[in-house]
């Protein structure tokens, strides 16, 4: 076991996530109706070979009985020139349907720099890191498959 010491402020929450994650991320409103009406953020850590997996369980927040409504996420890096998330197991009515409008790659130091492409997302890039932030141009739902072109 290695023991690794972090600083951290009182006022800061530290966020260590494993390499091969992906976590589905909303910002919290006013009240769980305004929340579940806003969109969500992917925050995706590659792994050394490129690949990611993550679940979560959504439920429309009325029904007794929802089964079925837990949502895979795995995205992939195909030879760093193609990145694919991909969403399976959701169910649910395309109004109630979570949506995506940003993702945070976190790249575990492959040297990859995604394609312009100003109709489907924007892009700012950590040179230092090689981390990078996709802004989607439009809301994307979680039943459709994005796909990510790099240079």
């Amino acid at each position: 076991a290695i023991k690794i010491e972090y600083s951290a402020p009182i006022d800061f929450i530290s966020l260590h996530l494993r390499a091969g994650s992906i976590i589905l991320q909303q910002d919290a409103k006013m009240t769980l109706f305004e929340t579940r009406k806003s969109e969500f953020k992917l925050l995706i850590a590659f792994n050394s070979s490129g690949k990611a997996r993550g679940s979560v369980y959504w439920d429309d927040g009325v029904s007794i009985n929802s089964q079925n409504h837990t949502i895979q996420i795995e995205s992939e890096m195909a030879h760093g020139k193609m990145m694919h998330v991909v969403f399976s197991g959701f169910n649910d009515k395309v109004e109630s349907m979570p949506r995506i409008n940003e993702i945070l790659v976190l790249t575990a130091g492959m040297q990859i720099k995604p394609v312009k492409n100003e109709s489907q997302y924007n892009f700012t890039m950590n040179n230092e890191t090689g981390n990078f932030n996709l802004m989607l141009t439009k809301l994307h739902p979680l039943n459709e498959t994005i796909r990510i072109n790099f240079e």
